[in-house]
């Protein structure tokens, strides 16, 4: 199909990205969960400890820019929040080269992690 045919194109990856170069775990999931997430140049990939030791792949996903540092913000109740998605979760911190923070939750309905209730810079 020509791209003058109106066709759409889709290019996927039959490759995971590269190297990992950070890794966090916390409780992303849900309060009970306990998540790894592995930072790699461009991308997260959340995983799981199987019961057998294995290590599952929730989701991976791109980030725009390069990761520079990630961590994990614990969840405090003494901390106030309206949003139910976050409520008792850790939430992911990235920092990225062009120095720019973004505060990132795992979102159960859409299967990846997100920017909850769009606020991504502080």
């Amino acid at each position: 199909m020509a791209a003058s045919d109106g066709g759409h194109y889709l290019a996927k990856s039959v490759l995971r990205g590269g190297a990992v170069l950070q890794a966090v775990y916390g409780r992303l999931r849900s309060p009970s969960s306990l998540d790894i997430v592995f930072g790699k140049e461009t991308s997260i990939e959340l995983l799981i400890i199987e019961e057998d030791g294995t290590l599952q792949s929730v989701c991976e996903q791109n980030v725009f820019g390069i990761i520079k540092d990630l961590s994990i913000l614990r969840w405090n109740e003494k901390l106030q929040v309206s949003a139910q998605q976050t409520q008792g979760k850790d939430l992911l911190v990235i920092l990225s080269d062009s120095g720019k923070l973004t505060f990132l939750a795992f979102c159960s309905e859409m299967h990846r992690i997100k920017i909850p209730l769009g606020r991504d810079e502080v």
